[in-house]
């Protein structure tokens, strides 16, 4: 299935891998297929229910491995299995609508599309188009004691292609090595003619763009011989020949390692902090950070998995490099400092080119990369003004969680200002949040200001919210949005931020503020309350003489409400 909008790979604030690779090296050897005993029956999900039964095309999302498993530089602690004998340790799988067939039992371990894609990294014994014999054949079990346990997955007594059963096998996961073992067992029938299986494992190639540069993203056994060849570089999709009894192929992670999971946690217009998964068995790390897109040869030694780099230049684009100390290739985080804005401001998106974002804002995608779920400037679609707007495309493969940052503000605190924007959706049910905080990040949105949720209009709404800083400092704007699995766009346009202007009178009107309303009320010589602040508001009352609260006057737990002595200054 094709996006509605082409994202070119300019993305800022994401994750991109130089040179990556599975960090596995594979061994073969003859050992013994022995099936669970009391193993745990897979509840399945059909994946394509207007045609397909749960025993020809189905899954089990979310089982725990009852471990940490660190598989390339990522922690995982769950794992999706599919009945056409591979598993996901990325997105769980989807069941598609009666008009899309996910197609799970295409094996695609060079590339992948759509719900597949989303599921990477993926770990499989034996792709194909199978078939379960009856509802137990899929089943699994975590057995051991910490910190050497072992999870098994279990494809018992499976049809390949058509007839009777073919084979057996089993994934197994081991803690703290982290090795991952196939073993099979054969069954009596020979399979149908069209018999055609991968077997392998990937990476987590974080877009589809990524497999044209990034070749080295799996492993796959070019047969099933005792010993077979493997490639990282040319898929065989066409094994049709069993594994013997017995068969155990082995992948086994490299003791040089390349870390991966480097993400945003703050950024302002000056400094940067990074993390990164710590990863089992490294010493340490190398880092360097430049401001040109070229692979070092040497870095900065840290033992941390995090680095603040401080002393950076606004609106300036940054190359941070990573490698394991022991000499691993390098991953690469690219980000881009933000820079400041003046009041007023208004950003109306058409002076900015189509798939990017004006110079001064910034973006960070905090779902699945391969989904491709970023806001970008386009003309396609109705704009509230003018031709452009900026839209983020949700995914059919994956929920959606992404950021839009707009430029800093200089704010003082006990001054009022208003944020202004119209937002739209062409369809399906979406939600956006508004946050501030005095620097870009998930996590220091600190300050909320505005929540929708189960937004449905496709008309634009025009949306102002007033609201006082609570100290004086420098802020970003955070727009945030989110949305379960669907194919549809989310249109914002016309953001504004501007000092709010209240006119200054005696004996105001004052109304009961709803939860969310921040205010600042003014007058020149006096204010008589007798209305209510409720929960979740943020009141200021200023008077040239006083402020007097009547009965009925009623400031609700969780609400700041603040009254002072100073005019309309």
């Amino acid at each position: 299935m094709k996006k509605l909008i082409l994202i070119y790979i300019t993305f800022v604030c994401s994750v991109f891998n130089t040179y990556a690779q599975v960090d596995y090296s594979f061994s073969s050897q003859s050992g013994t297929f022995t099936a669970l005993s009391s193993p745990v029956t897979a509840v399945l999900t059909a994946a394509y229910p207007s045609t397909k039964t749960t025993l020809d095309e189905s899954f089990t999302n979310n089982i725990s491995l009852g471990f940490v498993f660190q598989y390339n530089g990522i922690n995982c602690s769950v794992i999706h299995l599919n009945s056409n004998g591979f598993a996901s340790v990325g997105e769980p799988f989807s069941a598609s609508s009666s008009a899309v067939n996910p197609l799970y039992e295409v094996n695609e371990l060079r590339s992948a599309a759509g719900f597949k894609g989303v599921t990477r990294p993926i770990l499989a014994p034996f792709w194909d188009n199978l078939l379960l014999t009856n509802a137990n054949g899929l089943s699994y079990k975590t057995e051991g004691n910490a910190p050497n346990q072992v999870f098994t997955a279990q494809w018992q007594s499976m049809i390949w292609q058509s007839g009777s059963a073919a084979i057996s096998f089993q994934l197994k996961i081991y803690e703290t090595s982290n090795i991952i073992e196939f073993i099979y067992s054969q069954e009596a029938s020979a399979g149908g003619s069209n018999k055609s299986a991968s077997i392998g494992i990937t990476d987590q190639v974080g877009t589809p763009l990524n497999f044209d540069t990034n070749p080295l993203n799996f492993i796959s056994l070019t047969s099933t011989s005792p010993s077979p060849n493997f490639s990282r570089i040319i898929e065989t999709e066409s094994i049709a020949t069993k594994p013997a009894n017995g068969q155990i192929y082995r992948f086994t992670p490299n003791i040089c390692a390349a870390p991966s999971g480097i993400k945003l946690v703050e950024l302002n217009k000056t400094s940067a902090n990074l993390a990164w998964t710590p990863l089992n068995g490294a010493v340490g790390y190398e880092y360097e950070l430049s401001n040109l897109e070229v692979t070092p040869t040497a870095g900065i030694a840290t033992t941390e998995a995090f680095v603040n780099l401080p002393n950076l230049s606004p609106n300036t684009n940054y190359f941070f490099y990573l490698r394991n100390q022991c000499g691993s290739a390098w991953r690469l985080y690219k980000f881009k400092t933000p820079t400041s804005a003046t009041l007023p401001y208004t950003e109306g998106f058409e002076t900015t080119i189509d798939n990017q974002l004006p110079r001064n804002m910034v973006r960070e995608n905090i779902s699945n990369t391969f989904a491709d779920i970023y806001w970008q400037v386009t003309e396609f679609a109705t704009a509230a003004t003018g031709g452009s707007k900026v839209l983020v495309n949700a995914s059919p493969f994956a929920p959606a969680q992404t950021w839009l940052y707009t430029p800093a503000f200089a704010l003082e605190a006990n001054k009022s200002y208003k944020i202004g924007f119209k937002y739209a959706t062409t369809g399906g049910t979406q939600t956006l949040e508004i946050k501030y905080g005095e620097k870009i990040g998930a996590n220091t949105m600190t300050n909320a200001l505005f929540t929708a949720n189960n937004i449905v209009h496709t008309s634009y709404k025009d949306t102002i919210i007033t609201f006082t800083p609570p100290t004086t400092a420098t802020y970003f704007f955070g727009f945030l949005y989110k949305s379960t699995v669907n194919n549809h766009l989310f249109l914002l346009d016309d953001i504004a931020l501007s000092v709010a202007v209240f006119p200054c009178t005696d004996n105001p009107i004052l109304p009961n503020y709803a939860a969310g309303t921040s205010i600042h009320v003014k007058a020149n010589n006096f204010i008589m309350a007798a209305n209510k602040v409720n929960t979740q508001t943020n009141v200021l009352y200023q008077a040239g003489k006083s402020v007097v609260l009547n009965p009925g006057f009623e400031a609700k737990s969780g609400a700041v409400f603040k009254a002072q002595i100073g005019g309309c200054n």
